[in-house]
């Protein structure tokens, strides 16, 4: 079912803050964040995806093994039959993004 354009706004509103916080505190330079916002609401489905929400995994990542020994992550829900697999499922938001010091 589509978001109406309320709930659109309601999950920007209530996801964006958080990473742009997580943006800017892992060095990406302001004027790029609303460009990686914009990916992430296309990536996500206005915040509203499955791998999104159960998974806090916000650009769909498939779990391979390169995640097994990765702190915080483990195999999510499946993805649709025809793309198979699991998703990454994320303990926690902040682990989907690669700690940075120098900008993006």
């Amino acid at each position: 079912m589509a978001l109406t354009t309320e709930q659109k706004k309601q999950n920007t509103q209530l996801n964006a803050p958080l990473w742009v916080d997580l943006l800017i505190n892992n060095g990406a330079k302001p004027e790029l964040v609303k460009f990686m916002i914009s990916q992430l609401v296309f990536e996500t489905g206005w915040f509203d995806n499955t791998s999104y929400k159960l998974d806090n995994n916000p650009a769909g990542i498939t779990w391979n093994a390169n995640y097994k020994n990765r702190s915080g992550a483990s195999i999510g829900s499946l993805r649709s039959a025809n793309e198979g697999g699991n998703y990454v499922h994320l303990s926690l938001i902040h682990i989907s993004e690669p700690t940075r010091r120098t900008p993006i």
